[in-house]
């Protein structure tokens, strides 16, 4: 099952990457996939509801990334982690 995830985190990835630096509207399902090399048959395998729902995944993805990074920084920073830890959810 490893592939599988691998592959879907990769979509992600290359998606989140995308809508990140060309915004929504301006990528493609097919720019996405091309990144990657993937048959279109994948993304809606792993993303049945199309790019919507890549695009919440990408989010979730994107936000869970910068959390580890934010998290990552303070801790090497020392600085105490209380007054963030309603703005990470913790």
């Amino acid at each position: 099952m490893k592939h599988k995830n691998d592959s879907r985190e990769k979509i992600l990835i290359a998606a989140a990457h995308l809508f990140q630096t060309k915004g929504f509207n301006a990528t493609g399902l097919n720019e996405i996939l091309k990144e990657k090399w993937f048959p279109k048959r994948f993304l809606y395998y792993y993303f049945p509801n199309g790019k919507e729902e890549l695009a919440l995944e990408a989010i979730k993805v994107s936000t869970q990334n910068i959390k580890s990074n934010l998290m990552r920084i303070w801790r090497n920073m020392k600085i105490p982690l209380k007054p963030f830890s309603q703005l990470l959810l913790i």
